[in-house]
This record gives structure tokens, sequence and C-alpha cells, in this order.
């Protein structure tokens, strides 16, 4: 039981070839039972080959996670000093493929839409990657997200658009906030 807030930068989108470059900053306010020894993130992205991990660190310090569940699930050790508040950053990209074929499609590139849900990884418990698409089991959390687009690129989310500002390389960039949503 966790109380969570993820901060998520999409810094390069491209829907054409499914393709995203992101940074998440997961931050741990509070450990409300106990302090685990590792925590556990569902990626189904990974799970399908879509999810190309840069790097993780705890507490600034580079780690190295463990893997399960074919690739979907990653590890992460906790040191036995930790304490809340506690951050985590981790920096990936997806590459995502075509329509997919069962059609529910909630991650996948078709025609001219680039769907990414559940594209990111978040804390969650050790379950097996799930073939029929099934969501993962997060807690809700409060995010705060930015989205650096091209102009008039349309897209859909959760939360609120809180502002937005013009960048100087031509793209516009969205700032997101949403409460006890997952």
């Amino acid at each position: 039981d966790l109380d969570l807030h993820y901060a998520l930068h999409i810094s390069e989108l491209s829907v054409s070839r499914g393709y995203v470059l992101a940074s998440e900053l997961v931050t741990i306010r509070e450990f409300r039972d106990f302090v685990p020894d590792v925590l556990y993130w569902q990626i189904p992205a990974a799970g399908y080959g879509f999810f190309t991990l840069h790097s993780v660190t705890l507490a600034g310090a580079p780690v190295q996670p463990d893997w399960l569940n074919f690739g979907a699930t990653m590890v992460l050790d906790l040191p036995d000093d930790v304490a809340a508040p506690v951050e985590i950053g981790i920096d990936f990209q997806l590459d995502v493929g075509g329509p997919e074929a069962d059609g529910w499609g909630y991650l996948a590139v078709d025609a001219d839409v680039l769907r990414l849900g559940y594209c990111f990884p978040q804390i969650s418990d050790d379950h097996p990657f799930s073939v029929t698409l099934d969501p993962s089991y997060t807690r809700v959390a409060e995010f705060d997200v930015m989205l650096d687009l091209d102009a008039g690129l349309e897209f859909s989310h959760s939360g609120e658009v809180t502002r937005s500002e013009q960048l100087a390389d031509g793209l516009v960039r969205y700032y997101l906030h949403g409460e006890n949503i997952r």
C-alpha cells in the first residue's frame, strides 16, 4: 500500500512509426503498511517486445532491475534502509507494432492512430502477463504528464490539460494532471 506520484515526460513521438521516447519519475510518498523488499513494475509493452529500457535510478543512483513473466514485469530490489519519500527514475522508448491481431488494440499503431494504453512502467504486484491484454493491477495515484507533440496533433487522455506552451523547436508541450487515476 503506497502513496504514489507519477511524473511522465514524452519528449519524442512519431505516430506513423509508433515511436515514443519518455522519462518517468515515480515518487513513493509513503509506505503505508510496511516497506517491501522489492517493487514489481508491470510493463505490458515489454511483454510485446515494444519496450526498451535505457536506465533506472533509485534515489538518484543507477540500479539494474531483474525481469519476470517473460519480460513483462520489472523487479527492483529496495535497500534495507529505504525511506519515503523515495524517487525512482526510468528512461525508456517504445517501438509499437502494427494493429493487434485480436482487435483489443490498447497498445498498437492503427492507420493514423497510436494507441498508448498501459505503455509505461507502473508499480504493481508479481502476476503473469495476460495474453488477452487484460489490464495490469495498479493502485490509483497522482499523475503529472508532459507531452511534446507536433502542433495540431490530436490526443485523448485522462486527467485535465492544465496548460500548454509553444516550444522553440515548433512542438507544443501539454501539461496534464490527474488525481486518483490509473
